[in-house]
């Protein structure tokens, strides 16, 4: 059964974040454009893509591997924002707030995750 994405609590904050991702990649030196700020878009919007990709499917073990994605890819934004601010192209303040709700967005995917296969 078709269970829209977009309804979880979960999905609306991860869109905001994605926007305020991109928001602060942009800001990045021009030479990042394609390396490093590329990374971190690509690396946030893909949470947002595969919750909705594995929702959709309406399979428990699809929806598993998609949440497992996602939470490979928060990671990829916390050791992106760890370079970020490496390079100084953000804040410590910028960097504590993003990596302190990506942690947020690990533990509630992690807790879907871990509900869906005490399921199956």
């Amino acid at each position: 059964m078709y269970k829209d994405f977009r309804e979880l609590n979960v999905s609306q904050r991860i869109r905001a974040y994605d926007k305020g991702i991109y928001g602060i990649s942009i800001t990045f030196p021009k030479f990042e454009e394609r390396e490093l700020g590329s990374q971190l878009r690509r690396a946030s919007s893909s949470v947002y893509l595969n919750l909705a990709e594995g929702n959709g499917q309406g399979y428990e073990k699809k929806e598993i591997t998609h949440l497992s994605t996602c939470l490979g890819s928060l990671a990829e934004v916390k050791a992106c924002l760890d370079l970020a601010l490496d390079r100084s192209y953000i804040d410590q303040e910028t960097h504590k707030s993003f990596d302190k709700e990506a942690t947020e967005f690990i533990k509630i995917l992690y807790k879907l995750k871990s509900n869906l296969e005490s399921k199956s």
